[in-house]
């Protein structure tokens, strides 16, 4: 019989023999794709303290499987850091409308004439449900809205028109989406910066990465700029040189409830506009150390 999950104590799929040293990959019903450190395995499974959150850590956790972004959990301190930091639904509602986001995203891959397999007893995590029962609750207020319709037997579902609706509603405001959008000054000689440390960083968490000045387009810049930044899930603000639309540019991103990562070159924090210096910025001295360090705090803080 296979051991079972260090996190939600179900039983879970060693998808292949040859495991790396010290690392176990890991497929669990419930958490989904995902590698554990040996030493944390042995940590995790006894740890009474740590049964509050196996719930949560689930969510955490199937979230990324279904992303394609499966995570890797290094050491103990790391998932304190995921729990401290994890981006919980704001309440029931928003609960429902990442559900729909399921169902739409999966109806999409899997072809619009295909209903999506469910089974609340294993996919409860994905809506950061407690339990099955939770789960079928949200299942049912999506259905009353007319929102998603659901076969006979409760094993497979499909958005309505009303549920597409929302779901274009949801991406235009970046709940869904997966863009990462670059706010920083468009001079050539920070051109490495873009290239070589902003973009590589974040593709390496398989975001879609979006700089206007690497972009064709026929529109008004600044009509393009807020448009693209209300498509998105990210912001990286860069505030080098100190170019005045970065600082609009970043504002108007939290304002929509996007969340912002600031960067700056160490030679120019002291001249930051002083009401942003109380802002954590990533200090960088060159593209390799900026890759390093967003790459460092996309994990410690996954989106």
């Amino acid at each position: 019989m296979p051991d079972k999950c260090p996190v939600c104590e179900k039983q879970h799929l060693v998808e292949d023999d040859q495991q790396p040293v010290g690392r176990r990959e890991l497929k669990c019903l419930l958490c989904g794709k995902y590698s554990v450190d040996s030493l944390v395995w042995g940590a995790l499974l006894p740890a009474a303290s740590f049964d509050e959150h196996r719930w949560l850590m689930s969510c955490i956790l199937r979230q990324k499987s279904e992303e394609n972004r499966p995570l890797f959990l290094e050491s103990l301190n790391f998932i304190d850091e995921l729990l401290e930091n994890a981006d919980r639904p704001k309440g029931v509602s928003d609960q429902a409308d990442r559900l729909l986001c399921y169902f739409c995203t999966r109806n999409e891959a899997l072809g619009i004439e295909n209903l999506v397999p469910y089974d609340p007893d294993t996919d409860y995590p994905i809506a950061f449900a407690k339990n099955p029962a939770q789960f079928n609750k949200l299942m049912f207020h999506l259905a009353h809205k007319d929102l998603i319709r659901a076969n006979q037997r409760k094993t497979a579902a499909e958005p309505r028109i009303k549920g597409w609706e929302r779901f274009e509603e949801l991406k235009a405001q970046g709940a869904s989406s997966n863009q990462a959008f670059v706010a920083m000054s468009f001079e050539d000689d920070l051109d490495p910066v873009w290239k070589d440390g902003i973009i590589p960083a974040l593709e390496h968490f398989k975001l879609d990465v979006k700089f206007i000045k690497n972009e064709e387009h026929d529109e008004k810049i600044d009509q393009l700029i807020i448009e693209e930044i209300k498509k998105s899930r990210l912001i990286v603000a860069d505030f080098t040189l100190h170019r005045s639309s970065v600082y609009f540019e970043a504002g108007f991103a939290e304002g929509l409830g996007i969340r912002v990562i600031r960067t700056c070159k160490s030679s120019d924090l002291e001249d930051l506009a002083f009401d942003t210096k109380t802002y954590n910025h990533i200090l960088w001295d060159d593209p390799a150390e900026l890759k390093e360090k967003l790459v460092k705090r996309l994990t410690k803080k996954p989106l």
